[in-house]
């Protein structure tokens, strides 16, 4: 899949998405005002974190999620943490600021 088809796709209502990119959204959604990172995501949904990473990369792509800063993990090592967006709400600003 090529960047312009992945940018196209970035503007998918959320039920486009899988059913794993859907269950990681929801989780990071539930989670967020705890700046999860990936690792907690996996710990949450009890998931091996390769399986947690892919989908936050496809999320990522798509305009679900980006990343909002880092943060000391419990092995103490510096990770980013994630939040969830609303793909039409960065459409609505960034038409904003061509006006």
């Amino acid at each position: 899949m090529g960047v312009s088809e992945l940018s196209k796709k970035s503007y998918h209502e959320l039920k486009d998405l899988g059913r794993k990119q859907r269950l990681v959204y929801d989780q990071l959604k539930i989670m967020e005002q705890m700046r999860p990172s990936a690792q907690d995501i996996a710990d949450a949904l009890g998931w091996p974190i390769n399986s947690i990473t892919g989908r936050l990369s496809e999320l990522k792509k798509f305009g679900f999620v980006e990343k909002t800063g880092t943060k000391i993990s419990r092995m103490g090592t510096t990770v980013g943490t994630l939040c969830t967006v609303d793909p039409a709400d960065k459409k609505a600003m960034s038409l904003l600021d061509d006006e």
